[in-house]
């Protein structure tokens, strides 16, 4: 009688064993710093027709930044390179963009839709701190069965800077970076994917306010960003601009933005077992030792006295 109950005991305690073993669980946990930095940059706009004036949407439109791409799109493709930023066109044909304003140079976009292509060469340059269009350079576009018009308008607006790192200190090379805007939650703002280091920088509109939120994933691990831009001090200055030698400009001031102070914020996520989890799993680890050893200890003593009785 005394032995179901054991027995019942021990596989309660393994069946915990087994519950807990199988409870998803990550083994790092991820800290995701970040900064933000006024910055001048342009914001590219890209729109695509067909050869009938009709737009075209869920055009592929993929983008590279001049260090990974130094050459034309197609090569860059081809050479299967990491693109900056893979998109495609609203049902307007209309796309548009914020490069990183750290990355001055010729900037490639390749644009896609069933047999019809275009390739864009965006020059840009930096000249007193502002990123602008190279004025000694247009913007090209070579296109087969596709009409695209490509502007790149002057613009305000704020640098997020992310960096991520596992927690023992490892960097998130390669992670996935997925980015949000305020007024459209459901479909990605961008993608990409973080450097070696776990770095990873984008430009944010500033006219569209609210928050922002950020993934970055990799292997299974990661966290989720929040950033409200409303919550910063923004200030708004207007300051000269040189357009000496430039006819048609009309424009002899540019707007900026400055932050109170420079931003950093850090998240950290424990995908790891918590202490919880650690405590219980010990204990019915126990639990299961002790009914095993009663079980086996309860068979001993049953037997023994039949032995004797045979002798």
């Amino acid at each position: 009688m005394i032995q179901r109950p054991i027995t019942v005991l021990m596989l309660s305690g393994l069946v915990l064993i087994l519950l807990i073993g199988v409870t998803p669980a990550a083994a790092h946990g991820v800290e995701i710093t970040y900064a933000l930095t006024p910055v001048q940059t342009v914001r590219v706009e890209v729109i695509v027709h067909d050869l009938a004036g009709e737009p075209v949407r869920k055009a592929d439109v993929t983008v590279f930044t001049p260090e990974v791409a130094p050459g034309d799109a197609p090569a860059a493709a081809e050479a299967e390179l990491s693109p900056w930023l893979e998109t495609s066109t609203d049902r307007n044909g209309w796309v548009s963009f914020v490069p990183d304003p750290a990355l001055a140079g010729s900037w490639q976009i390749a644009v896609a839709v069933d047999d019809a292509d275009a390739h864009i060469t965006l020059p840009l340059a930096e000249e007193s701190g502002l990123i602008r269009l190279a004025s000694d350079q247009g913007i090209s576009v070579m296109s087969s069965g596709l009409q695209v018009t490509v502007a790149a308008t002057p613009i305000t607006t704020i640098q997020v800077a992310l960096h991520a790192q596992f927690d023992t200190g490892e960097a998130m090379d390669e992670a996935q970076v997925v980015v949000y805007a305020p007024d459209n939650p459901q479909d990605p703002f961008l993608t990409g994917t973080c450097d070696a280091e776990g770095r990873y920088a984008f430009a944010v509109d500033l006219g569209r306010p609210g928050v922002w939120e950020i993934q970055v994933r990799k292997a299974g691990h990661g966290d989720w960003l929040k950033i409200d831009l409303d919550e910063n001090a923004i200030e708004f200055e207007e300051v000269p601009v040189d357009t000496a030698g430039d006819a048609d400009s009309t424009n002899t001031t540019v707007q900026t933005v400055r932050l109170a102070d420079e931003v950093a914020r850090s998240v950290e996520s424990d995908d790891g077992l918590s202490s919880g989890q650690i405590v219980l799993m010990s204990a019915t680890t126990i639990w299961g030792f002790v009914g095993t050893a009663l079980y086996f200890s309860r068979r001993r003593a049953a037997t023994r006295p039949e032995s004797e009785s045979d002798n």
